[in-house]
């Protein structure tokens, strides 16, 4: 069985690539500040928009060893991860430009170009 990253993919827009590709690059450097090596970094279990926000599901078992006090924590990558998610709140999942949160028949996040076009189709598949 396949892990479900490799399964289904990223299952957002590529509005949010940025800020996934900063938080990847910061995650990796909390690996290394750590000196894991990179078969052991954290690894991609799910990336998905929820509820309009960026959901980034890690396994971070590759942290568990013993780590000194002045090293970057579990908890500190959660807060690297939690940040990403804030961002992605205001970041449009279709062109990465500021955005806001739309709730109609679910929650997203677009500009108000980008929410436009969507409701344009939307009005045009609804006949």
């Amino acid at each position: 069985m396949q892990p479900r990253f490799q399964f289904w993919g990223f299952e957002c827009g590529n509005g949010w690539f940025e800020l996934i590709n900063q938080l990847c690059a910061d995650i990796e450097s909390a690996a290394e500040q750590v000196e894991i090596k990179p078969d052991a970094w954290p690894n991609v279990q799910q990336v998905k928009a929820k509820f309009g926000a960026l959901r980034f599901y890690v396994d971070l078992s590759g942290f568990l060893k013993p780590l000194e006090a002045s090293n970057p924590t579990i908890k500190d990558v959660r807060k690297i991860i939690a940040r990403a998610e804030v961002l992605s709140r205001v970041t449009c999942e279709d062109c990465g430009l500021p955005g806001k949160l739309y709730t109609h028949a679910w929650h997203y996040v677009k500009c108000q170009a980008c929410e436009r076009i969507h409701q344009k189709k939307n009005e045009e598949f609804n006949g």
